[in-house]
């Protein structure tokens, strides 16, 4: 790889070392920080050297100060603090906050029906009708929003209606176990 020789090399290598314990053998003067600042400044520029992490340490504090001034305006102008200070002084329980839910359907004298399921989506309520009627079941469907005063966007499938709590439970009891909930108007 390379042209030299070994024995090149080697003589290299101990000129090398031999220059690096000439530098340890010489000894080297130790110079304190305050001579060389003693002979490169007079003393008047080293005052003055003084003096500037004084003005800097002010200018900290007027910065840190101006911040924290700004922040608190920002703060007061922009937080509504009646409202914070209203939600933590009362405390609603969840029958205040929530009206209990009510149905408005016109099922001339009829009283009960039973809720056979709840979808997010028409198409499933309208499959699950068709089969309960193959099954000879009075069933229909019908939008939350549309019948109730809730706005929870569901579609529920409901047999009925009834006149009755026991024919209502005569038709619960032919449905499957687990799968429906009577619901009294």
């Amino acid at each position: 790889m390379s042209d030299k020789t070994n024995e090149e090399k080697l003589r290299i290598l101990q000129e090398r070392l031999a220059q690096i314990q000439n530098k340890q053998e010489v000894p080297t003067p130790t110079i304190s920080a305050e001579q060389v600042a003693q002979t490169t400044q007079p003393k008047e520029e080293i005052a003055k050297v003084k003096r500037k992490p004084i003005a800097l340490r002010w200018m900290k504090y007027v910065i840190l100060f101006s911040i924290a001034a700004y922040s608190g305006f920002y703060i007061y102008n922009n937080v509504d603090f009646a409202t914070i200070i209203a939600d933590f002084t009362t405390k609603k329980s969840a029958e205040e906050v929530e009206a209990p839910l009510t149905y408005t359907f016109n099922f001339d004298d009829a009283t009960h029906i039973i809720i056979l399921g709840s979808f997010d989506d028409e198409r499933d309520a309208k499959v699950m009708v068709k089969e309960k009627r193959v099954q000879g079941y009075t069933t229909d469907y019908f939008f939350m929003p549309a019948v109730s005063n809730t706005d929870n966007e569901v579609y529920k499938v409901y047999t009925g209606p009834y006149y009755s709590t026991e024919e209502t439970n005569q038709w619960a009891h032919s449905l499957e176990e687990g799968t429906f909930e009577v619901l009294e108007l």
